[in-house]
């Protein structure tokens, strides 16, 4: 059953729909999306709009029509939030010399094989000496 796109966005669609075929009629917004940020930090329009795709695939298995959100007012605000997200994460790898973001949930690696001499005593101070 193929969904016309004026009704997808303009009316609360139900989750009976398949995703694949909502997915189908907010591409044209998922491109607009990730043109605004073609280009910027190293970031490319495929990239950005697989991410923008499955963080709509997200969005539909979190929403509930129930609570008088249109999905494409929800999907929207989520689409928007994932494209700054992926901007700032590009920004921070630039300035960090192409590493990744650091993350306090994850060990970093890079730091290790980098400093591989490097003990806590070192930027500690001798509790005996004045500073």
């Amino acid at each position: 059953m193929k969904m016309n796109q004026k009704k997808i966005m303009n009316e609360s669609v139900s989750k009976e729909i398949p995703f694949e075929d909502v997915l189908q009629e907010i591409m044209p917004m998922i491109h607009r999306i990730a043109m605004q940020v073609d280009g910027i930090y190293g970031l490319e329009v495929d990239d950005v709009k697989q991410e923008l795709s499955l963080q709509a695939f997200y969005s539909w298995e979190k929403w509930e029509p129930g609570r008088g959100t249109k999905f494409s007012t929800y999907v929207y605000e989520a689409l928007i939030k994932k494209k700054n997200s992926l901007v700032r994460t590009a920004k921070a790898q630039k300035r960090n010399g192409g590493h990744a973001p650091a993350s306090l949930d994850e060990a970093m690696d890079f730091w290790q094989s980098d400093r591989a001499s490097f003990q806590l005593y070192d930027v500690i101070p001798d509790p005996q000496q004045n500073p």
